[in-house]
């Protein structure tokens, strides 16, 4: 049924139901995946995303997958759930680093994108190659939101950076 009904509320139900009594079997995993990936309603495929990272967060398939998800679902909430978890779970991983800035430069919607700068911000402040995306995003972004918030960002976590003290005036 995780696969097969056609209400997406009884794929989610049989899909809840298989990650919490049958979770040891082989079957959940690849099956959860599935529906992560493929599933035709986005609240299924979140549902997915978020038992994968509760039991599966580990899993290498389980960050492949979230990589992927992170830059090209079609729905913003599944995005935000897959970069939550690598932002959590693989911020030494530079494929986080570069997922962010691919989220800031060109996904859809204007709330990944703040989102994706923020993160940038908080937890990358070390990271000279951020700053820079950062001070760029500040002067000619795409969209204005990314420009102010990448202000704010840098006034925050690189305020004693010359560079920033500069790019301000």
């Amino acid at each position: 049924l995780a696969l097969s009904a056609q209400a997406s509320e009884v794929r989610r139900a049989a899909m809840s139901q298989l990650a919490e009594n049958l979770g040891n079997d082989p079957d959940t995993l690849s099956t959860l995946k599935q529906l992560a990936e493929f599933d035709q309603c986005s609240h299924v495929r979140l549902a997915a995303v978020e038992q994968l990272v509760k039991d599966w967060r580990e899993n290498s398939d389980t960050v492949a997958i979230m990589k992927k998800l992170a830059i090209s679902d079609t729905a913003s909430e599944v995005r935000k759930a897959a970069m939550g978890y690598l932002i959590e779970n693989w911020q030494k991983d530079s494929d986080t680093v570069a997922i962010l800035k691919q989220v800031v430069q060109s996904d859809e919607c204007w709330r990944m994108r703040e989102l994706a700068v923020v993160q940038l911000g908080a937890f990358w402040q070390h990271d000279p190659d951020v700053l820079t995306f950062l001070k760029q995003q500040a002067e000619s972004p795409d969209c204005w939101v990314v420009g102010e918030i990448a202000v704010a960002q840098l006034t925050v976590g690189w305020k004693d950076e010359p560079c920033v003290l500069a790019l301000l005036k």
